[in-house]
């Protein structure tokens, strides 16, 4: 979350968020208020602000995590590791179709990490019944966000992480969705007023600078950003990954359809 009060950013992982914060800090006339990478919005949420958040294919964004964890980095590579399956990676490149199947099976949530687990398969019946007495707790500790809902299964990870962005107070408001009717319920709680595919990132940030909010932006510096950069938004090992077949594909398509209903 890049915060500039009248204007906030939800950095979404790996859809070119490092870019877009650079634009932010080179070209809004705004003071930034806070910054805090991959932050939720809570009790923060101002609805006079005007929030963007970027977005990025599923297939692109799973084939750059995973090559991520080739080269040994991230938060995602760092939770599988520790929960020992860090063999999902042994095969390199040729890999990636496994890793895609791991990623998308409903017994991996437990391994993601951010709350994933609770939202896919529901929490455990004993931690159900505690948490009507562990609200009061939790709210003078200053935590305003738990989960009680009893799984949304057909949430690919993915779409999980843009949810938890896109939404305020997300697992609450998770937890109050209808599964059945997800997509009617999440038009009525997401925050954000522009969505930026990373596909489409320069002609994004140009109409948020010029169109949709150009009182925000210094136009000169605008202009010259753009004249001076191009996008760089993967850093890590290029190699060509193996293609997952078409089986594979309909699964994520089926449990990403979130973020494919943006990918017509």
């Amino acid at each position: 979350m890049h915060d500039f009060h009248h204007l906030v950013y939800l950095d979404l992982q790996k859809t070119g968020s490092t870019f877009v914060s650079q634009f932010l800090n080179d070209t809004c006339l705004l003071r930034c208020e806070k910054e805090i990478k991959h932050g939720r919005i809570t009790s923060d949420y101002r609805p006079d602000a005007y929030y963007f958040i970027t977005i990025r294919h599923p297939l692109d964004q799973y084939q750059s995590l995973y090559r991520y964890g080739l080269d040994g980095k991230g938060g995602l590579y760092e939770r599988i590791v520790k929960n020992g399956r860090g063999s999902i990676y042994k095969d390199g490149a040729g890999g990636f179709p496994a890793w895609l199947e791991f990623m998308l099976d409903p017994s991996s949530a437990k391994y993601f990490g951010e709350g994933y687990d609770a939202v896919r398969n529901g929490l455990p019946a004993w931690q159900r019944v505690l948490i009507p007495v562990l609200h009061p707790v939790r709210r003078l500790l200053g935590r305003h966000d738990d989960y009680s809902g009893q799984g949304l299964r057909d949430c690919g990870f993915l779409s999980f992480r843009f949810l938890m962005l896109s939404l305020r107070f997300p697992l609450r408001t998770l937890s109050r969705c209808d599964a059945s009717d997800l997509s009617a319920c999440l038009r009525d709680a997401q925050i954000f007023d522009r969505v930026i595919r990373q596909e489409q990132l320069n002609d994004g940030l140009r109409a948020l600078a010029t169109i949709d909010k150009p009182e925000f932006f210094d136009q000169a510096r605008v202009a010259e950003f753009f004249r001076k950069r191009e996008t760089r938004i993967n850093a890590s090992s290029e190699q060509p990954l193996a293609e997952p077949g078409s089986a594979l594909m309909a699964e994520l398509r089926r449990r990403e359809k979130i973020l494919f209903d943006y990918y017509p």
